[in-house]
């Protein structure tokens, strides 16, 4: 079986490759096509990078989800954006085209030269180191690089246009790279640097191949298009990635440690606070007939790759360009688990200790979370809620801030700040006239299987001032209430 998938991954990217070199466009999907030509001039760039010496291969961008109904672990995988990723062969991985972290030599770039996705509420590319030191690390470098900051013709409209992307450790290959473009007629505009830093200033084994050497990964984050089947289309069709290689090896020209975003504004929600505590007091005693717990707030997760990397932790993958404001899920424990408990092996970078419940199959038996729009109030690109079964880390779906809009003017119609609050429920099966409920099924995939704890993860995407996730003290934190018979 792992050797049909990777033979059927090896012939899509075949196709796809066979198309770009006959200059058929492999990038049209409603949207954006490469200009005239396109195709070709990417050949153009790689006949320029061979006759300057390099060797050229080519490996893939697809996008896929993390979480199958045979997955013992789903990693928290966010159900609005599903993840891409460029698959690069890597012998120390047995050179499958399946798989997804990667190593390349140290004078070694990767380029992705093509079209932006289709119009959307968020997108992003994230280069992180996967495993080093033996550990499994999954931590961003530094800031992911999204639609506010990556560089393409117009910065008014990043998407469905033309970029080139090279990711990387060595400043000189980065340099022919963009040479061998410019000289083919590749606008400059369009150039974009995603580096690996010094590795001895940030701490992570060298760039290179084989052991005592890091693994790395490319994620890559596109979530709520405008056009579903344009998305679909951009998400299912693979795009070459070109490995760039010297032909003789020469002394590493490092890339700078560069500074992160700041977080905030100096702007935050608290004018919301007594319309929020109204919000869930109004909650309750719609409900005053059920038992409940105490209304508890879900703590805020600062996620910072450095950090991770620093005490070497598990960073689960997560990105700079979110806050989240998680229960007791904790995404990916670098231990065990046993049952529900967390038996961790050598440091978990994310562990959180919120709030879990056990929801039966049963109309009084519900949770409701009461939060903040925090896009309406401008602190973030993106909102979801989405559940979580402790056990396997799955999510059965998201919401998300359209899908949560109108649901306080339930509980407080005369507030006129209850257009930016949300107050949502989720229970194991919702009535149909239930607008503001989504369901937990608990057989099929996905699920949560009864008798199993359930916690809630809201995210909060990019902040446009900062060009980064929004800072957690700026942000009011949402409220879980479990309501029981």
């Amino acid at each position: 079986y792992p050797e049909t998938v990777a033979m059927n991954s090896l012939l899509f990217a075949a196709v796809a490759l066979l198309c770009c070199l006959l200059d058929v466009s492999c990038q049209n999907y409603g949207g954006c096509t490469l200009p005239k030509g396109g195709s070709a001039k990417r050949q153009q760039a790689v006949s320029q990078l061979e006759s300057r010496g390099y060797e050229v291969s080519f490996g893939y961008q697809d996008f896929n989800t993390t979480c199958k109904d045979w997955s013992p672990d789903c990693f928290g995988e966010n159900p609005s954006s599903p993840y891409g990723t460029w698959n690069i062969k890597t012998p120390l991985l047995g050179n499958l085209s399946i798989m997804k972290p990667f190593q390349i030599g140290a004078n070694d770039v990767l380029v992705f030269y093509g079209c932006t996705p289709p119009p959307a509420r968020y997108w992003s590319l994230d280069l992180q180191v996967f495993i080093s030191d033996r550990k499994w690390l999954f931590a961003s470098l530094g800031d992911a690089q999204n639609q506010l900051t990556l560089n393409v013709t117009d910065r008014t409209k990043p998407f469905d246009t033309e970029i080139l992307v090279v990711a990387g450790g060595d400043v000189q290959t980065r340099n022919d790279v963009y040479d061998a473009f410019a000289g083919i007629g590749v606008s400059a505009a369009t150039f974009n640097t995603i580096p690996i830093p010094d590795t001895t200033k940030i701490g992570v084994d060298p760039i290179g191949e084989g052991l005592g050497h890091s693994v790395w990964t490319m994620v890559l984050r596109l979530a709520l298009c405008d056009n579903k089947p344009n998305c679909k289309a951009y998400q299912t069709a693979e795009y070459p990635v070109l490995r760039v290689s010297p032909k003789v090896k020469r002394p590493l020209k490092p890339f700078p440690v560069y500074p992160l975003r700041r977080r905030g504004t100096g702007t935050n929600e608290t004018y919301l606070t007594s319309a929020l505590n109204e919000l869930v007091a109004a909650v309750v005693a719609q409900y005053s007939h059920l038992k409940h717990t105490t209304p508890a707030p879900l703590p805020a997760l600062l996620v910072n790759g450095r950090d991770c990397i620093k005490k070497r932790e598990n960073c689960v993958g997560g990105t700079r360009d979110a806050i989240y404001m998680d229960g007791d899920e904790p995404l990916l424990p670098a231990g065990t688990v046993s049952g529900d408990k967390l038996v961790p092996a050598h440091g978990v970078g994310i562990h959180p200790d919120g709030p879990r419940w056990i929801i039966q199959d049963n109309p009084n038996d519900f949770v409701v979370i009461c939060g903040v729009l925090h896009e309406a109030t401008g602190k973030a690109t993106y909102v979801n809620v989405a559940p979580y079964g402790v056990k396997r880390e799955i999510s059965t779906g998201a919401v998300v801030d359209t899908d949560l809009a109108g649901s306080a003017a339930m509980y407080i119609p005369k507030n006129k700040q209850n257009k930016l609050l949300y107050a949502y429920t989720f229970k194991r099966v919702c009535k149909p006239d239930e607008k503001f409920c989504r369901h937990i099924p608990y057989w099929g995939f996905p699920s949560v299987p009864l008798g199993d704890n359930i916690t809630l993860v809201e995210r909060a995407y990019l902040e446009k001032a900062t060009k980064v996730g929004p800072a957690p003290d700026e942000l009011l934190r949402p409220y879980v209430i479990h309501f029981t018979e």
